[in-house]
């Protein structure tokens, strides 16, 4: 039988409101309620739902992760600063609840968002226009008219590119400008013309260690508005568990081919990651290429 949520904290989740629907069925409410039947067929296909775009997003985490060994160093000095106060305590390590890690795991959750934002699962979502009538759609310039039964699709990789929003976001000493008497070096360059296609997650702590909140529409991995995922929640705490877990005690390293260097082998293992093709989701075409070890932390 389905618990009693009474007991089971004060946190609002998706599972704490299909039981309380299954209780007001139970009760004989006259509000439209659930059978404990369906409570457990739609938790089926959130988890089933989530699965693969969970994991897609962690096979591209850890090969970049792989390729950037600074970004390992950086998230292992956020997990030691969490942890750290129940290391020594035997009762309190093993009851480490969500609530007092999750929200303090700003730069994985950055991490996940770049993660996100560079590598969507789903680079395209599509709505169709079923209203019966002609709908439009306001933007600070024009109104688009959008004819019965038309597709629009949404090509998230463009989107969440904007240099708009994007470029130069929390980019210490960035103005996107170059002065007359500036010598830039081509990094410089990068940086100001091209950084909102660059993987950097620290773009996404803000100064006073909160996460950057993107203006409506120009970051959609789980969509937006009334549609927008329901295991948005559950898919990021996921990921953080499993990134967390993973480098607390190991680091991901690239194996070298004969003759490579450092360098060479962290280009090849990009390319790899870059090289990839739409089906469900986004998925690399070379993976058995890849060639990473695990290290374990002493």
């Amino acid at each position: 039988m389905l618990s009693d949520p009474a007991k089971q904290g004060s946190r609002n989740s998706i599972i704490s409101q299909l039981v309380l629907n299954s209780d007001s069925h139970l009760s004989g409410s006259k509000s439209a309620g659930l059978t404990e039947t369906e409570v457990f067929g739609n938790l089926f296909v959130f988890t089933a739902a989530g699965f693969d775009t969970t994991a897609n997003a962690l096979q591209f985490a850890i090969v970049l992760l792989a390729i950037h060994s600074d970004l390992q160093a950086w998230l292992y000095e956020e997990f030691l600063s969490i942890i750290r106060p129940y290391e020594n305590n035997t009762e309190a390590s093993d009851d480490i609840e969500y609530a007092a890690i999750y929200p303090r795991a700003i730069r994985c959750q950055a991490f996940l968002m770049e993660v996100l934002r560079v590598h969507p699962p789903v680079v395209h979502s599509m709505r169709i226009n079923k209203s019966g009538k002609t709908q439009m759609i306001k933007t600070s310039k024009h109104t688009i008219h959008v004819p019965i039964n038309t597709t629009i699709y949404t090509d998230s990789n463009s989107v969440q590119t904007d240099p708009k929003v994007w470029r130069g976001l929390n980019l210490p000493n960035f103005n996107g400008q170059t002065g007359v008497d500036v010598i830039e070096t081509p990094e410089d360059v990068v940086e100001r013309t091209q950084d909102e296609y660059r993987f950097r997650p620290g773009r996404w702590v803000m100064d006073d260690n909160t996460l950057f909140k993107p203006p409506p529409g120009s970051f959609l991995p789980f969509a937006a508005g009334p549609r927008i995922c329901p295991g948005q929640k559950m898919a990021q705490v996921e990921f953080v568990g499993v990134i967390m877990t993973l480098l607390r005690r190991f680091k991901i390293v690239p194996n070298s081919r004969h003759g490579e260097t450092e360098m060479e082998t962290k280009n090849r293992m990009q390319s790899i990651l870059d090289d990839v093709r739409s089906e469900l989701t986004i998925v690399m075409q070379r993976m058995n290429e890849l060639d990473l070890r695990w290290e374990q932390r002493v």
